[in-house]
């Protein structure tokens, strides 16, 4: 049987939720589910950046010749269309 994929930013909400709502003595569980959390998020940041680029490498490596961008990331944001997630 396959499960279904909870989407990302939904994941990554209720692990939120965790990271507040658990009773952790020292607080390393919270903190850790916390951090898991927001590893997520910037991991599918990550994840549109690729797909972005492999759908349009030509312009972002035209703006990646510009020495505006201090690193790849940011080169690739810039080129990007603001999308809402």
């Amino acid at each position: 049987m396959k499960m279904r994929k909870t989407k990302t930013e939904i994941l990554a909400s209720a692990m939120d939720v965790l990271a507040r709502e658990i009773q952790s003595g020292d607080g390393v569980a919270n903190a850790a589910i916390a951090e898991a959390a927001e590893r997520l998020r910037e991991l599918a940041a990550d994840s549109k950046r690729l797909d972005w680029l492999c759908a349009n490498s030509h312009i972002c490596i035209e703006t990646m010749d510009s020495s505006e961008y201090p690193n790849t990331r940011s080169a690739i944001d810039a080129a990007m269309p603001n999308e809402k997630s």
